[in-house]
Parts: C-alpha cells; sequence; structure tokens
C-alpha cells in the first residue's frame, strides 16, 4: 500500500495524527494499516468481533451530554437536576483561562456546532466519563466470553 492511499485512509478515518507516532520503532500510519488489516481480516474470516478506541484524549469533549442525562435519569437522578444540568450544558459561555490571564474570546453551544461534555477542567467530568465506558461496557453481549485489550506500548 503507498504512503498517500494509508494518508487518504487516516484522513477518512479520522484516526488522530499522533496515534503510534511517539513509541519507537513506529509511525502514526501503522495504527491506519493495522485497523484496515483487522476488518478486512474480520470479513475475509467471517469472524465476530468489536473493535472500540478507547482514546482518552479530549475525553471530556467527547461525552455525549444528552445520554449521560438518559443515564442519571436511570440511576435515579432527580428529572429537575438533569434538566437543570441539561440547561447549564446548552447555555454556558466559555471563558480559556491562560497564565497571561482570561483570554477575550468566548465560545458556547449552538444548534449547529453542539458542544460535548462538561469541558475541560469540570469537575464533573470524570464520573461521567467512567458513566458513558460503563454504558458502552455493560451494552456488550453478555454471552461473549473474552475480550482482548491491547495498548500500542504492549503494557
Amino acid at each position: 500500500m503507498g504512503q498517500k492511499l494509508i494518508h487518504h485512509i487516516a484522513k477518512t478515518l479520522m484516526t488522530p495524527t499522533m496515534q503510534y507516532g511517539s513509541n519507537l520503532g513506529k509511525q502514526c500510519l501503522s495504527a491506519v494499516l493495522k485497523k484496515i488489516l483487522a476488518h478486512d481480516y474480520v470479513c475475509l474470516t467471517w469472524t465476530t468481533a468489536a473493535f472500540m478506541k478507547n482514546d482518552a484524549r479530549c475525553a471530556y469533549d467527547r461525552i455525549v451530554n444528552n445520554l449521560v442525562l438518559l443515564i442519571l435519569r436511570k440511576l435515579g437522578f432527580p428529572g429537575e437536576v438533569s434538566k437543570c444540568l441539561g440547561d447549564i450544558w446548552d447555555k454556558v459561555t466559555h471563558q480559556i483561562k491562560t497564565m497571561y490571564g482570561i483570554a477575550t474570546p468566548t465560545y458556547h453551544s449552538t444548534t449547529e456546532q453542539p458542544l460535548y461534555g462538561p469541558g475541560q477542567g469540570s469537575t464533573c467530568g470524570p464520573p461521567f466519563y467512567a458513566l458513558m465506558y460503563w454504558f458502552l461496557v455493560n451494552s456488550l453481549d453478555p454471552t461473549l466470553t473474552g475480550a482482548q485489550f491491547t495498548s500500542i506500548c504492549k503494557s
């Protein structure tokens, strides 16, 4: 496979460019090629498989707010509290604090460009991320007898 083709596939799959890049003897494109080969193997052998990319980079910005609110309701959170939290997420205006002070530009969620998660630095980010992970893991078929978790650094 040519280098240009792998670059094109990486962009198509939206694979982070830093993946594999900081490990000795690996290239960013190695992850893309490995993913393609794994998908091809599953298709050709008719193997049952699930692929999950559990990259914690920007993790709190990838939390689906409405899903978290539904999970909280299922766990017994009062509806008024969930609605209040959802309203805060929809209407809050974010400012960026730097070592030079608070930056003038702000950003907020819009219908065209919604923001996900509570935002970086939020104290509710870790438990909500854990809730989303719990939801995904509990969605797996309970009859599965095993799983393999592979880290790129093999630790």
